[in-house]
């Protein structure tokens, strides 16, 4: 049976499992390590080169971390879901791996983009996505539900939960604004499976890995620069880029799993 929810009802959900769903967030939340905000400007790119990396996973390859679906089963299914996992292709290439360039003061235009996460059969899509966070704290992600049931959404940053934007079905997406920069894990208060991440870069150097485990970035001036790595299930990793330096080849492995994933090593 799927559940119709009033406004009234949604937002007294929202407030009943905000408790339940903060619990979680604290025991299985990414351990967070992103860019300081830091002011960015547009101008001239000077000697510009494209940043190409290939990113793997060497290792055992731990079990997923699973989650009942408990209700609106109608919409959701019976069948357990992925919490926390790796993503890895042929060859244990990470796929979805994001990439941010730290310490670009000056450089090219922000692309554009809106940002965006919406529910599907209670599933949060996509489940890892990057942006770039153009208009300062007043950026902000659209939350659209393409279920006929209530979603409830909340995106925590260091272990600090935000607001709770409730979506009904039908109704137009919820908006809530993106005041820092960083790694966002984004869940859903009534249904304690669902699991996404946005990152929003503080420059316009950022990218997301391909099936094939490739980032390519592009325009990005000459120096030597900071690279931050993450892919669901590690812990975000630092890796220096020396001056003149094109190619960049890193492996994720056991070491860098995030703690509860870890035990299923």
């Amino acid at each position: 049976m799927v559940t119709r929810y009033t406004r009234r009802q949604a937002l007294e959900s929202a407030a009943i499992t905000a408790a339940a769903g903060f619990v979680l967030r604290r025991l299985y939340a990414p351990e967070l390590a992103w860019a300081k905000d830091a002011a960015y400007s547009v101008g001239a790119v000077a000697q510009p080169v494209t940043l190409n990396f290939q990113v793997k996973y060497q290792g055992k390859v731990p079990k997923p971390i699973m989650r009942e679906v408990a209700v609106d089963q109608t919409v959701a299914g019976k069948e357990p879901r992925i919490w926390e996992g790796l993503n890895l292709g042929k060859g244990q290439v990470v796929k979805d791996a994001i990439v941010v360039i730290e310490g670009i003061a000056t450089g090219k235009a922000w692309a554009p983009e809106d940002p965006l996460a919406y529910a599907e059969k209670a599933f949060i899509l996509d489940r890892a996505a990057v942006y770039g966070w153009a208009k300062g704290s007043e950026t902000s992600i659209r939350l659209e539900n393409k279920d006929p049931i209530l979603h409830s959404w909340v995106l925590t940053l260091d272990g600090r939960p935000g607001p709770n934007v409730a979506t009904l079905p039908g109704k137009a997406p919820g908006k809530t604004k993106i005041k820092r920069t960083g790694l966002y894990e984004l869940t859903c208060g009534p249904h304690p499976w669902e699991r996404g991440f946005r990152v929003f870069a503080p420059t316009p150097y950022y990218g997301k890995s391909n099936d094939s485990g490739a980032v390519a970035i592009t325009e990005v001036p000459a120096g030597a620069y900071t690279a931050t790595l993450w892919a669901e299930g590690f812990v975000p990793q630092k890796v220096q880029l020396a001056a003149g330096q094109t190619e960049v080849k890193f492996e994720f492995t056991p070491a860098h799993l995030t703690k509860e994933l870890a035990k299923n090593v």
